[in-house]
Order: C-alpha cells, then sequence, then structure tokens
C-alpha cells in the first residue's frame, strides 16, 4: 500500500533541513575519508633496517647447564626408619 497523497515538493520543503543534515554528513564521511586516504600514501611507513633489528633482537640468554624437570625439583624421599 503506498500512501494516498503524496506531494514530493511539499516534503522536501518540510525536510528540508534534515535532507540538508544527511547532505552534509555524507559529504563530511567522504572529505575524511579522501583525507585519509591521502595521507596514508603520502607518508609511506619509514623502511626498516634489517640490521639494526637484529642488533636490538640480540641478547644475553642464560639458562640452567641441565634442564629443569619434574623430578630432579622433588624433594628426595626421606630415609625408611
Amino acid at each position: 500500500m503506498s500512501a494516498p497523497k503524496t506531494d514530493i515538493e511539499k516534503q522536501t520543503r518540510r525536510h528540508r533541513a534534515a535532507l540538508i543534515g544527511m547532505w552534509v554528513a555524507v559529504g563530511l564521511a567522504l572529505g575524511l575519508f579522501v583525507i585519509w586516504l591521502v595521507w596514508v600514501f603520502a607518508y609511506p611507513a619509514p623502511e626498516t633496517d634489517a640490521r639494526a633489528i637484529e642488533a636490538q633482537g640480540e641478547a644475553e640468554i642464560t639458562a640452567p647447564a641441565e634442564p629443569v624437570t619434574p623430578e630432579s625439583k622433588a624433594d628426595p624421599a626421606p630415609a625408611e626408619q
């Protein structure tokens, strides 16, 4: 079912502020999207130097000579009397 009396011009006049607000919101969203795209492609991520990453990644690793196992951590069995 459709509305019995539709007058597009009259509805446009009555809803002018809402329609303008929607167009402004869409324009703002598109503008921000374009600015974001320009920013992403104008300022690419800096290239990293692999040697610098390797130098930062090197660290002194100290580990016990023998790995700790659950058996070696347990207290020795008490002596039987």
